[in-house]
């Protein structure tokens, strides 16, 4: 991938992180480029495009992750913090929200394609949260009512729900989200 690409895809993902898919355009990724929006149109004819490398980009990166020997090698309550750490680095940057929180505030302006995408990157976390839960769960490690598809739910939902609510009353409503996550899986 070229560097021009990939510094457009950085660019539009802060961008979509911050302020969602209908909040910026191409001009506003030319700006910080310093470069006119043919340029960005060259690798993406369509926003719509854009959007979908985004999302593919940040699922290759979920499955690299969770497929790395050091991520599998971790016991229960590090693959978990790990995992909270990917939510953190949100909350540092500037109080981003994820990538799913922003696509699934306008999902229902999202086109098609990019409606999609982001189904796909809900079913990767969902999925390796499921696994995980299940896993822990089998060996005693934690303990949850219920089935371990509606634990991610709570999970994802929380901690989603958490970056947002972070971003109105302040950084300590997040880690309160996060300690009752991992109150509510504790023996």
């Amino acid at each position: 991938m070229s560097d021009t690409k990939t510094q457009i895809l950085n660019i539009a993902e802060d961008l979509l992180q911050d302020n969602g898919y209908n909040g910026f355009s191409y001009q506003h990724i030319a700006k910080v480029l310093n470069v006119k929006n043919a340029a960005i149109h060259y690798y993406y004819p369509m926003k719509e495009d854009l959007g979908c490398d985004i999302i593919r980009r940040a699922r290759g990166r979920f499955r690299k992750w969770i497929n790395l020997p050091e991520t599998q090698a971790l016991n229960a309550w590090e693959r978990l913090d790990l995992f909270l750490t990917l939510y953190y680095s949100y909350l540092e940057n500037n109080s981003k929200v994820c990538l799913v929180g922003s696509l699934a505030a306008a999902y229902k302006t999202l086109p098609v394609s990019m409606q999609q995408e982001t189904q796909l990157l809900i079913e990767d976390i969902m999925q390796w949260l499921c696994n995980l839960l299940i896993e822990s769960q089998k060996a005693g490690v934690w303990t949850f009512k219920g089935q371990a598809e509606s634990r991610a739910t709570v999970i994802l939902s929380s901690l989603m729900g958490g970056l947002q609510m972070a971003r109105v009353t302040g950084r300590q409503r997040f880690f309160e989200v996060v300690a009752q996550i991992k109150l509510e899986l504790s023996n």
